[in-house]
């Protein structure tokens, strides 16, 4: 039989949850961008909006009175804005979505209280999904689904690099720069290649390799926020 799916957002609300909490409470809105399931905690990264350091380093105070949290660090790198990495209690919906055969797909975002999961998922496996998030979860929460109503923020493997380069204003050398540090590891924690041995692997300077790294993520960035984060939460520019 032919299974259909669908892109679906997850709007799950968990009540007492850290996360659910600090955006609830402070006017934050929080991007998870890199999310895990390792020994049955989740591991993420966390991305503060509005980004300064004062916001992250309350986030990092908050999260301290709260139980589900077992591990949190602010994290700082040359040119980036300081990120939370965390460690802190799994409330189900990874499981969930993983028995009933779906993909996140995305960034997760929690805002006013409310995580909202980019999914792909078999359409006959809706209900169960919403079921079985309640089930897993270890305190009471609410779960729907809805379609996306902004979908750029979707990974998307069929994106092709002539696409990123123009949507994105990128050079071609940006492009080419960017992606073999992705692919070697540069962006990892800890780096699987330092930029020593990243400027050897291009043969370039490592200044040179540096200034084309910087240049693509400040335009990344500039792109990020102007037609994803301004469209999705305008009232939330600092």
């Amino acid at each position: 039989m032919k299974i259909r799916y669908s892109i679906r957002e997850l709007e799950v609300v968990h009540y007492g949850d850290y996360l659910t909490e600090l955006t609830a409470r402070k006017n934050r809105v929080v991007f998870i961008n890199y999310l895990s399931l390792i020994k049955g905690d989740s591991h993420m990264i966390l991305q503060i909006l509005p980004s300064s350091k004062s916001s992250v380093e309350e986030a990092l105070d908050l999260s301290k009175s709260y139980d589900d949290v077992k591990y949190a660090e602010v994290l700082r790198g040359a040119g980036f804005q300081p990120f939370l990495f965390m460690i802190k209690k799994n409330y189900g919906v990874l499981k969930a979505l993983a028995e009933v055969r779906g993909l996140k797909v995305g960034p997760v975002i929690v805002s006013e209280g409310v995580k909202k999961f980019p999914i792909l998922i078999p359409r006959e496996e809706e209900n169960k999904l919403k079921m079985l998030v309640k089930k897993y979860s270890p305190v009471e929460v609410k779960a729907k689904m809805t379609k996306p109503t902004y979908l750029r923020y979707i990974e998307s493997p069929l994106l092709s690099s002539l696409h990123l380069t123009t949507t994105l204003n990128l050079t071609e050398r940006e492009f080419q720069v960017l992606k073999k540090a992705y692919e070697e590891g540069y962006f990892e924690w800890p780096r699987r290649i330092d930029l020593n041995n990243l400027a050897k692997e291009l043969d370039l300077s490592k200044p040179t390799v540096l200034e084309y790294i910087r240049k693509a993520e400040r335009k990344i960035l500039k792109h990020y926020l102007e037609t994803l984060y301004t469209n999705h939460y305008p009232n939330h520019i600092a």
